[in-house]
C-alpha cells in the first residue's frame, strides 16, 4: 500500500487534459510501483525507503502535464 499527496498546480489544464484525476493517479501509481519495486526484495523495500524515493519524481513529470503537482509518495504497508 502506498500513500499518494498531490496538488493541482492548473486547474484549467487538469479539467481539459484529465477525466478521473484520482483514478489515474491510482492507476499511474501502481504501475510505477510495481516497477521500481518488482526488481527489489521484500527486505529491500522495506530498510531502502531511497530507492523508493524515485517513485515522487517519476510521478511528478507525468502529471506535471495535467497541472499536476506530486508532493510526495510513501509506502505504508508491504504484503507478501
Amino acid at each position: 500500500d502506498a500513500v499518494l499527496n498531490y496538488r493541482i498546480i492548473n486547474p484549467k489544464q487538469m479539467i481539459y487534459k484529465c477525466v478521473n484525476l484520482p483514478h489515474i493517479l491510482s492507476k499511474l501509481l501502481q504501475a510505477q510501483l510495481r516497477n521500481v519495486a518488482g526488481g527489489l526484495d521484500v527486505d529491500q523495500i522495506i530498510e531502502e525507503t531511497a530507492s523508493l524515493n524515485i517513485i515522487t519524481g517519476l510521478m511528478d513529470q507525468e502529471c506535471s502535464r495535467w497541472g499536476v503537482k506530486i508532493n510526495f509518495v510513501k509506502i505504508s504497508q508491504v504484503s507478501v
